[in-house]
């Protein structure tokens, strides 16, 4: 059995943890980062007390990034290699871009970055691609019950395996241009193809996986304006957790200054524009940002409902139903994962800007029903219910 630990430091200020698209996982995508960088600590943060800390305050975790994986692997401060969950599993990630052919984003491929560093060290590469990832990829293969041959779409480009690299993806016409991790795998003699088997041989041997909670370490110097770095990060994410709408650019500005003396003027506090003791404990207090995100859906009553209410419900994975239905056995649900094949034979994924790959479905008597439009009696009736059978 195969032993994997996963730090999880979800990206909570990120545009892409904010917006929230849940999915379910189909695939795993896997990427390198293309630049001489092994260090998480450039990706990943706030620190934790082993990732080491960022003072660029550029890492992934901050609003206003076009990229966002669900997953990192690279290295720790004291130089081990470690692998750090940052979006749930569930959530879109933001890696593939497009192709001629989608998003491989939008078609539920999980996805993780390794940090590169300059491709030739063939001790880092069996740590993070032969040992890290593999194991990771093995591990949501098995979780969310699929292989690395499974066939998610067919494109007119060939088919696009459960599991695939940015390179592959570019070439069914799912992602943008890009090679990795292929060039780098080619620097040791491998292609994606041996990555695929060095997966299912794991799954076969299994894959153990240990949680750990990652807690940022938090310091609390004195900022004044022209101070710059994850303090001031953290400081600008503070300000915007309580309302204010600046930029966190790790640089404390002009408008950084404004909103600390805004907020130290709306707290009572002296208006010097600088960030000491008092400030730090009333930005913390006003702030929701050490809150951890709670996915367990919100309580429901199982009967009596409103239309809203059983909406609701569906979302959070009930079935619903009207206690005035006839026939038994008759509900509404959540789809996801749709597709259709068209005139042509091509496997079409019914993707949509707004709503994603989903769609109600009405399970009836005489079969499944995509597309459920409720009707002006079912959209004011107080007789939904939850359906448990």
């Amino acid at each position: 059995m195969n032993q994997l630990t996963i730090h999880r430091l979800y990206f909570t200020q990120s545009d892409c943890y904010k917006k929230g698209v849940q999915q379910v996982p189909r695939g795993v995508q896997v990427h390198s980062t293309g630049a001489n960088n092994p260090w998480l600590r450039r990706y990943v943060g706030p620190d934790d007390g082993y990732l080491g800390k960022n003072t660029n305050g550029n890492t992934h975790n901050r609003p206003g990034g076009t990229v966002c994986a669900n997953a990192y692997i690279g290295k720790l401060a004291d130089g081990t290699v470690a692998v750090y969950q940052t979006l749930p599993w569930d959530y879109r990630c933001w890696l593939s871009g497009s192709g001629s052919n989608g998003n491989a984003n939008k078609l539920g491929y999980s996805g993780f970055e390794i940090c590169e560093d300059d491709t030739e060290n063939e001790q880092y590469f069996n740590q993070a691609v032969r040992g890290a990832a593999v194991l990771l990829t093995a591990y949501l293969c098995r979780e969310f019950g699929f292989y690395p041959w499974d066939v998610i779409q067919e494109t007119r480009s060939g088919p696009a395996y459960a599991v695939m690299d940015h390179a592959e993806l570019h070439r069914v016409g799912l992602a943008s241009n890009h090679g990795d991790i292929g060039l780098w795998l080619k620097k040791f003699g491998y292609t994606f193809d041996d990555f695929r088997e060095w997966v299912s041989t794991a799954m076969i041997d299994g894959v153990e996986v240990e949680y750990v909670e990652a807690v940022p370490v938090v310091d609390h110097p004195t900022l004044r304006r022209g101070d710059s770095g994850e303090a001031v990060v953290y400081l600008q994410t503070l300000l915007c957790d309580a309302g204010d709408t600046i930029p966190v650019d790790g640089k404390f500005g002009q408008k950084t200054e404004a909103s600390v003396r805004a907020f130290q003027q709306a707290e009572g506090l002296t208006v010097d524009g600088v960030v000491g003791s008092k400030t730090w404990g009333a930005l913390e207090k006003a702030s929701s940002h050490d809150e951890k995100p709670d996915d367990t859906p919100p309580d429901i009553q199982i009967s009596g409902l409103s239309f809203g209410e059983a909406i609701t419900a569906a979302k959070n994975g009930k079935r619903i139903q009207r206690a005035g239905w006839n026939g038994d056995n008759q509900f509404v649900e959540l789809a996801t994962c749709i597709s259709y094949k068209n005139p042509f034979g091509e496997i079409i994924n019914a993707d949509h800007d707004a709503i994603g790959n989903q769609a109600f479905a009405f399970v009836g008597t005489s079969g499944v029903q995509i597309g459920w439009l409720a009707s002006q009696a079912d959209m004011l009736a107080e007789d939904w219910q939850i359906f448990e059978k």
